[in-house]
């Protein structure tokens, strides 16, 4: 059988590269140009950051019965299909692409093959704007909780699969599994809740779940925006909510807790079900568009990045109440987004372009279309009376009509009842 051509590890590939370069940097005979040595350098070090680049995806199993192991240290190179079908034969589901012998062999090396066990829930999260090392590493472990972890490196031909890729492969495992329930937690999901009310509440309750605090609200009707200052542990400043990209950091995590807490009360309402698992999807970009106003690696971004992380963990705790566990979490970082960190509307634009099968099976909405004006309203209304006066029409003419042919009288056919002769 054909081996695949990336199957060597990226750690591995680095190491042999300074190993085989190195030396030749530093024999006697090599020109003693410094410049030239420190450009061969920056070229191995890009060659390192580029191929350590590659889209990363966490696959988490609480209850350790649907994962082998734990394998984050030495990251296993994958394609699109190869992901896609290890996460569908670890929650029980079809997969969206055709699977061949090495999928199949690779699905094999880290799934536990048993039919009798599957997830009731399986929770597929995006963030885009962070990089996978080994400090974003340990932040989501430690939100997910204890477990078996699978860290993939998505490839598309050797190179790192694209934001955009991933989320395609996320709507294909939807559609390939229509009996599945979706929901989607984020703002999508909230109908008829207006930012510049119950946003603003929900955002208020994930900023306490993250340690934090939104000040200086003000009395806002329900076409206002989000307002106010939002404050996080780790920030010297707190972020301002007027700001387009932390007024989007804001959407999410509001979206995120007010979501969650809707799903949590259907879950308590109705009775489960053994059925196929739920599938719950959550993106996030909005630390893309917080990178313009304070640069990775800064006090302000790492703060950003321990809020979300840290209601990611009690998207967890409140999953391992419903399920009991049994659920399987994928965590793609995207790397980012092809849009600049700086234009929040764009970022958002991107984020539901991407996620459009998505919003389409769950009926989502876009909060930050502008609310409908005289006109929109206008032309609503006219379209409703409309409706409205063609049903009353067909429902009188059908009447009329059943009315007309109940009550009209028949003479008796002479042919088929004859008349009595009399003399």
């Amino acid at each position: 059988q054909e081996r695949k051509p990336n199957n060597v590890s990226p750690r591995r590939m680095q190491s042999c590269v300074f190993a085989l370069a190195m030396p030749i940097c530093l024999t006697p005979g090599f020109p003693s140009n410094d410049q030239m040595k420190s450009a061969i350098l920056i070229v191995l070090l890009a060659v390192t950051v580029t191929r350590s680049s590659a889209r990363t995806v966490l696959l988490h199993d609480p209850s350790q019965k649907y994962l082998q192991g734990s394998l984050i240290k030495e990251p296993q190179p994958v394609s699109q299909a190869e992901a896609a079908s290890t996460l569908a034969a670890a929650g029980a589901l079809l997969p969206p692409y055709r699977v061949d012998s090495s999928d199949a062999t690779q699905a094999e090396s880290i799934v536990q093959l048993d039919v009798l066990q599957k997830p009731k829930a399986v929770v597929l999260l995006h963030i885009a704007g962070v990089s996978a090392d080994s400090g974003i590493m340990q932040k989501l472990t430690e939100s997910l909780g204890q477990g078996h972890t699978v860290r993939l490196d998505v490839q598309d031909d050797g190179k790192p699969a694209s934001a955009g890729s991933i989320l395609q492969a996320t709507s294909d495992l939807i559609r390939a599994n229509p009996e599945a329930e979706v929901t989607v937690l984020d703002h999508s999901a909230l109908q008829g809740c207006q930012p510049g009310i119950c946003m603003a509440g929900h955002l208020a309750n994930a900023a306490h779940r993250c340690g934090g605090k939104l000040h200086g609200l003000k009395q806002q009707s329900a076409k206002g925006g989000l307002t106010g200052q939002l404050e996080l542990p780790g920030l010297s400043s707190p972020l301002d909510m007027s700001q387009p990209a932390a007024r989007l950091f804001g959407i999410e995590l509001a979206g995120l807790q007010g979501s969650l807490q809707q799903e949590m009360q259907r879950l308590q309402e109705q009775q489960q079900e053994d059925k196929d698992p739920m599938l719950y999807e959550s993106s996030f970009v909005s630390l893309q568009g917080l990178s313009a106003l304070h640069p990775r690696g800064s006090t302000e971004f790492a703060a950003a990045e321990d809020a979300l992380f840290s209601l990611i963990g009690s998207l967890a705790e409140q999953m391992k109440q419903a399920y009991d566990d049994e659920v399987l979490y994928q965590v793609a970082l995207l790397g980012d987004a092809p849009v600049s960190a700086g234009d929040a509307a764009n970022l958002m634009g991107w984020k539901e372009v991407s996620r459009r099968a998505l919003l389409e099976r769950t009926g989502g909405r876009n909060l930050l279309q502008a609310p409908a004006g005289e006109g929109a309203l206008g032309k609503n209304f006219a379209n409703k009376a409309t409706a409205y006066g063609v049903a009353l029409i067909l429902i009188w003419f059908t009447f009329a009509g059943v009315y007309c042919m109940v009550s009209m009288h028949f003479k008796q056919d002479t042919l088929l009842y004859g008349r009595s002769k009399t003399d």
